[in-house]
């Protein structure tokens, strides 16, 4: 089985141990790159309908942060934010324990 590498960007806290040993804290993830639906549903294990409500619920109701791009059609597709895909994952994990 191959091993899949993920690279995020974090803002971390680096403490000195009075042992002289260092601590380093992750703070904040700080990556602030787009998905598709397609890759939203896949890491929150959703279906594309429910990634697409949770857009249209907007982040402050305590769904995702997308947008869509100006179409004149009016389909353009969703554009996520990954740390709000990774937000709503940690919430709802934390909810089901």
């Amino acid at each position: 089985m191959a091993a899949k590498k993920t690279t995020l960007a974090i803002r971390a806290e680096q403490t000195i141990n009075p042992d002289g040993s260092i601590t380093i804290r992750a703070v904040e993830l700080t990556d602030d790159r787009d998905i598709r639906s397609a890759e939203a549903a896949k890491r929150l294990g959703l279906g594309r309908d429910n990634i697409c409500m949770l857009c249209e619920l907007g982040e402050k109701h305590g769904g995702l942060k997308a947008w869509k791009m100006p179409s004149v059609k009016q389909n353009a597709p969703w554009r996520i934010s990954l740390a709000s895909v990774l937000s709503f994952r940690d919430r709802n994990s934390h909810a089901t324990r």
